[in-house]
């Protein structure tokens, strides 16, 4: 029989984390990071959810899902107005996209698996070896068609009616 292991508080494992994998990230990279994190923690708060380690297991990283899913999308924002970003959720009645929230899953998947693999985890949620299909629920994602080449692409366009122009042309 596997052993329980304790719970964690969930700030103190956060900032361990940062503090081994922050120092070799690029701004932008630490800056969503600490956004992700500060977003899950206060959800944690929110939903009245022990702010530790048990709070990393599927049903609750589903639930997170399912709270990133239903926030409305901030686009079409000039971030340099600190209240710009609320005033364009505010007035958004568009849903984040699936790869956005997908996007967000990624940073406390890297987290969860560290924290699995130093066996501060009984069990790894983002592990897909009991459920069906190609998609991880905890890893939403929505398939963005390529355009292909059609013929009207790659076709030269008609040439203009009347004589060539002489010397060099524009390219």
């Amino acid at each position: 029989m596997a052993r329980q292991l304790k719970p964690e508080p969930l700030d103190t494992a956060i900032d361990e984390y940062m503090a081994v994998f922050s120092p070799d990230w690029k701004p932008g990279t630490l800056s969503n990071y600490k956004s992700e994190f500060r977003s899950f923690r206060a959800w944690i708060a929110a939903e009245g959810r022990p702010a530790t380690t048990a709070s990393l297991d599927f049903p609750t990283l589903l639930a997170y899902v399912a709270h990133l899913k239903a926030k409305p999308a901030a686009r079409g924002v000039w971030r340099g107005d600190p209240d710009a970003v609320a005033r364009a959720v505010a007035a958004s009645t568009t849903p984040r996209s699936l790869n956005t929230v997908g996007t967000s899953m990624r940073c406390l998947r890297a987290f969860v698996l560290w924290l699995f693999e130093d066996g501060r985890l009984e069990a790894n949620p983002f592990a897909r070896r009991h459920r069906r299909g190609g998609q991880n629920p905890l890893i939403p994602r929505a398939d963005t068609p390529t355009k292909s080449a059609t013929l009207a692409d790659i076709e030269a366009p008609p040439p203009l009616p009347g004589p060539r122009p002489r010397g060099p042309q524009p390219r």
